[in-house]
């Protein structure tokens, strides 16, 4: 289907991913059927119409990767923050379209109660690039970003944040990488944004460094192959990545408030732990505003205690690991040592090191009873 020359439509219909998309979760693949209405705005300005590019194998001649990068859909997702929307929404505005190539915006309400509907329907009213609005009812970053790809046109996914500022040439380095490598994926770089001073205590870099509170990411100065996984701020990748994988794990990722984390990186791991090669490209650039909240302790405490949940769904714990009301032995002893050391450290930021240490495995914890309690659950029910 060509995404230029779409017509105003505007309806409820039901969210039936294409056979091949299906969402993978810690309880198996499930095809997702809940229902989501979207709206398609044709470019304010008339482009050149572009057939359907379809997806190969690889490897693939450069030609033939050039023409597969022709199509992109710019997946962006939000909930309740319209007036962040509206500066990225702006900086759409400024993005260089990719060269020899037609692209789509695909916005995804998630259930916002504040005025992001109308901001969304604003600017796609006078939008220079095809628009499709989608508003998906489930809570959830990872609901958000499927509905987004189950309703996208094109053939490569790119995924950006709702608070980020875009590098002109974000969209063109992004095709780039895509047409000079025999890649999956893509992952630009992140540089964040302060605008206020940094606290003395978060240290951000070298030993002792705090986990991905500062939003960064940067692998050096040239194009290489990476070896990790990308983050949701800045990364692309090819339709049949999600058509062979699945799509965003929903038991992962944030949930309105709660921030759960791990929907991108995991899907990335997923990728490369299948041998697919994702390439980091520098001069794909977002720039990401660091929050004064995320530099305060309390922030970092709620973090990593849903970290720790995190690591529980994607790693599931050993099924021969002695258990206690359902939480494995050995959590309970990494916990007492992080709580013993938190009591009798004098450093104040060795201390709150050890702290966060013991929320971690306190969220692990948690997640292990509530994921035991789920089982027990299930295997009693009457079949």
């Amino acid at each position: 289907m060509d995404p230029q020359g779409l017509s105003l439509v505007g309806s409820h219909v039901s969210q039936e991913h294409d056979s091949r998309l299906h969402p993978s979760t810690a309880a198996g693949n499930r095809r997702n059927t809940m229902g989501s209405s979207f709206i398609i705005f044709p470019p304010a300005k008339t482009q050149a119409r572009r057939g359907e590019v379809r997806a190969q194998t690889l490897p693939v001649s450069a030609s033939e990767r050039a023409k597969r990068c022709a199509v992109i859909s710019v997946i962006v997702c939000t909930r309740n923050r319209s007036r962040s929307l509206q500066k990225v929404l702006d900086s759409f505005s400024r993005i260089i379209p990719p060269l020899g190539g037609t692209w789509e915006l695909v916005l995804v309400d998630n259930n916002s109660t504040d005025d992001s509907a109308q901001t969304i329907r604003r600017f796609a009213a006078l939008a220079p690039m095809p628009v499709r609005c989608v508003f998906e009812p489930r809570t959830g970053l990872s609901h958000a970003r499927n509905a987004g790809i189950g309703k996208a046109q094109g053939q490569l996914f790119a995924f950006t944040d709702d608070d980020v500022a875009l590098d002109s040439a974000w969209l063109c380095e992004l095709q780039k990488a895509f047409a000079r490598f025999d890649c999956l994926g893509v992952g630009g770089r992140i540089i964040p944004v302060w605008d206020h001073p940094k606290p003395p205590w978060l240290v951000t870099d070298g030993p002792g460094a705090l986990m991905d509170v500062v939003p960064a990411f940067e692998l050096g100065p040239e194009p290489c192959q990476m070896k990790t996984a990308p983050y949701g701020a800045n990364m692309a990748y090819r339709r049949e990545a999600f058509e062979k994988y699945g799509l965003f794990r929903t038991d992962l990722g944030r949930v309105g408030t709660v921030p759960l984390a791990g929907e991108d990186t995991e899907f990335g791991h997923r990728l490369l732990s299948h041998g697919e090669r994702v390439d980091y490209s520098p001069r794909a650039i977002v720039y990401h505003p660091v929050e004064k909240e995320r530099t305060k302790k309390k922030y970092l405490e709620r973090r990593y205690f849903h970290y720790g949940r995190t690591l529980a769904h994607i790693h599931g714990f050993p099924e021969d690991a002695v258990r206690y009301f359902g939480v494995p032995r050995y959590l309970a002893r990494l916990a007492a040592s992080s709580f013993g050391q938190w009591l009798v450290t004098l450093d104040s930021r060795r201390r709150f090191h050890h702290k966060l240490s013991l929320l971690i495995h306190l969220g692990e914890i948690t997640e292990a009873r509530h994921l035991s309690a789920e089982k027990t659950a299930h295997s009693t029910a009457p079949s």
